[in-house]
């Protein structure tokens, strides 16, 4: 559109310039006309008259259309303004985009910072194209390009390829708990792992995130080691007052197996009178309150 407008604009100028040229040949050629005629006839005077009459009348022509060749180039000028405005407020809102996008980034690049959570994205031959963040301090850019049978040891690698491929083929995110040997050590990684689609619909990648989860577990590890090893009976309740885990202490106790107190309610086990629910509320309650 912007390249239209100019070349109207050069065109309109290229005329202009031809007119006036013209004008000026075309006076000054009738004029010669009649200054000619008037050395062989007796009224010179009529015959230039006549001539310099006929010039005035093509001059009013070329000059009409001088005017309108005039307001189209101005016509072309009040557009090509107009589009400039345009473009000026395109660009205004790219700058504003472009500056939101920088501001997300920054924060989505503080939120990550320290954080045990790498972030990246690959291609449909998963390759990576993109990581955040990696683990031991290595540098994403040194992985773009490469492969997790690259990156991974076989076995390592056969525990995350089948989930991503999956997500390729099904356009369905998946969320799972990998374990992956790194450096001779278990490492407990949650993945989540997501399509990447392009404007036409199509899946182009995949993204993925995935939290290292290892302290998590070894501390789930060591508390589940203390709740089936320790002499105190430990029983886990939900909010309705059901036992949903007991440990081998408490079915000890209660001289039952665990299979058979898992399902019953603490109000099995109370005094006939005891106004069970009433306490069991205030005590959800105040949980509740505690957070």
């Amino acid at each position: 559109m912007e390249g239209s407008s100019l070349q109207n604009i050069t065109l309109c100028g290229l005329g202009v310039v031809l007119l006036i040229l013209a004008s000026i040949s075309l006076f000054a050629y009738g004029s010669l006309i009649g200054v000619g005629l008037a050395a062989t006839v007796s009224n010179p005077i009529l015959i230039v008259a006549i001539a310099n009459t006929v010039s005035l009348v093509l001059l009013a022509g070329l000059y009409s259309q001088l005017h309108l060749l005039l307001a189209h180039t101005q016509r072309t000028n009040e557009e090509l303004l107009v589009e400039i405005g345009e473009c000026r407020r395109e660009e205004a809102q790219k700058t504003e985009l472009i500056q939101a996008l920088q501001e997300s980034e920054e924060r989505f690049r503080v939120a990550l910072k320290n954080s045990p959570i790498v972030v990246s994205n690959q291609d449909t031959d998963l390759r990576y194209t993109w990581v955040y963040n990696p683990a031991s301090g290595v540098e994403g850019s040194t992985l773009v390009g490469q492969l997790d049978t690259e990156l991974f040891d076989p076995e390592n690698a056969q525990r995350i390829i089948p989930i991503k491929q999956r997500v390729l083929t099904t356009g369905v995110g998946e969320r799972q708990e990998i374990v992956i040997t790194v450096d001779g050590k278990l490492r407990y990684y949650d993945l989540t792992v997501e399509p990447l689609w392009n404007q036409a619909g199509e899946i182009v990648g995949i993204t993925c995130a995935a939290a290292n989860i290892t302290n998590i577990h070894i501390r789930e590890q060591t508390l589940h080691a203390i709740f089936e090893e320790t002499i105190d009976a430990i029983l886990i309740a939900d909010d309705e007052g059901y036992y949903v885990e007991v440990n081998p202490s408490a079915s000890q106790l209660f001289g039952m197996p665990n299979s058979q107190l898992i399902g019953h309610r603490i109000a099995d086990f109370m005094e006939p009178g005891f106004n069970f629910e009433q306490v069991w509320r205030s005590f959800v309650e105040m949980g509740q309150s505690m957070g």
